[in-house]
């Protein structure tokens, strides 16, 4: 039984949920119900969407079929049996199809039979109630309504829960793909350096390298992946402190000037071989601010690095260091791909990377924001973006010039 209702399912309604996933422009809802009659059975069905990088883009849908019979038996005829003893009513649930889901179908009651459909025609059943005690159109009214409400108000209840226990399912499996994520991408970006270090110490140690200017080279290459691996070592431990609540931040006063132009050198030396531009612009006299050096350099450099790996064509990025009566902004603008409006808001979320980061296989961990973020907050500061897709991103780090560090 179970396997048949299986291929059913398989065959005649998981089809129509697709076909109506591709006839939605806006996207599916994160859950719904739908019913279908198949060869005379009514099969409820409760479907909740799993989140995927974008609302538009599910990653699979969680489906969980009501089973009618224990319904039948067990549900409604508990909430039957809770009515009050003297009342003389006898009451029929069936399917719009007209097959019996519960109760006696058949009346010899001269009174009329009342009627009451679902809301929404789910489950696509009516209740239909006979008055065998010859009470009053009126009364049987009254009793009617209390009937019919008590068993939409205990079934909507259910469906309720069934609802809740799937949204909870798809959370715990979108969860459990996020992690997966994170694993594969932090081992891929452990590994690149890595072999990349490894590749060229056996080089040297093989003693095949002769030329002093390409040991140089060599030995600068090995000092790039190490601070690549330090600093993703750090940023993982942030967020492990970060997530365990522990995360302090050690706030001393600081010439915000240096401080800038000391984290853009450091960058630039740990991405001598490549081809980028980094301009920094100090738009006014910056005063001394109390902060966490290495925190917010490691926030300013995260920043960076995200602005060279996602501008494929022009490796250009603007830092601009502004002080203005009653705070000090940085910003840092580059000439990327842009991130879409609609996920501006989840940038900063754990573990996230944009759609369009994905299209472009652009690796990373997805905590690089969250520290940022977490960095910006923990001095009483603020964070906005500005970004237009093809055209670059604008980072906008707000500090008070007093309360910072406190």
């Amino acid at each position: 039984v179970q396997w048949r209702i299986h291929n059913r399912i398989k065959d005649e309604i998981i089809p129509d949920l697709r076909k109506r996933h591709l006839q939605t422009d806006a996207g599916m809802p994160a859950h719904f119900h739908i019913s279908k009659t198949i060869e005379q059975r009514d099969y409820l069905v409760f479907v909740a969407m799993i989140p995927g990088r974008t609302d538009r883009e599910p990653i699979g849908m969680l489906g969980i079929t009501m089973n009618n019979d224990y319904l039948a038996a067990h549900v409604l005829e508990e909430i039957v049996d809770e009515f009050p003893p003297e009342t003389e009513v006898r009451i029929a649930i069936s399917a719009i199809s007209g097959n019996r889901v519960y109760g006696d179908m058949s009346s010899t009651s001269e009174h009329p039979v009342v009627t009451e459909f679902f809301d929404n025609h789910f489950p696509p059943w009516k209740i239909e109630i006979y008055d065998v005690s010859g009470d009053s159109p009126a009364f049987l009214g009254i009793r009617k309504s209390f009937y019919f409400w008590t068993i939409l108000t205990l079934i909507t209840v259910l469906i309720f829960g069934v609802v809740l226990i799937m949204m909870t399912i798809a959370r715990e499996r979108e969860i459990l793909k996020i992690k997966s994520d994170f694993v594969s991408s932090v081992s891929h970006e452990f590994k690149t350096p890595l072999t990349s270090i490894k590749a060229l110490t056996e080089r040297l140690l093989e003693g095949k390298v002769k030329s002093r200017a390409k040991m140089t080279e060599y030995f600068s290459v090995i000092s790039q992946d190490t601070e690549k691996l330090t600093r993703l070592v750090k940023n993982v431990l942030d967020f492990s402190k970060i997530e365990e609540g522990k995360k302090e931040y050690d706030f001393e006063e600081t010439d915000i000037a240096a401080w800038a132009k000391g984290t853009v050198d450091d960058f630039l030396n740990d991405h001598i071989q490549e081809e980028l531009k980094v301009r920094l612009s100090i738009v006014s006299k910056i005063p001394p601010l109390r902060i966490d050096e290495d925190a917010l350099s490691r926030s300013l450099t995260n920043l960076l690095d995200n602005a060279v790996k996602f501008s494929p064509e022009e490796k250009e990025v603007e830092v601009r260091l502004i002080g203005e009566d009653d705070r000090i902004i940085l910003q840092v603008k580059d000439k990327g791909i842009g991130i879409p409006k609609d996920e501006l808001g989840k940038i900063f979320d754990k573990f996230y990377q944009g759609s369009h980061a994905l299209r472009q296989s652009v690796k990373g961990t997805g905590l690089g924001l969250t520290l940022v973020k977490h960095a910006v907050d923990g001095h009483g500061g603020t964070i906005n973006v500005e970004s237009e897709l093809g055209k670059g991103t604008t980072f906008t780090l707000i500090f008070p010039r007093t309360g910072t560090g406190k």
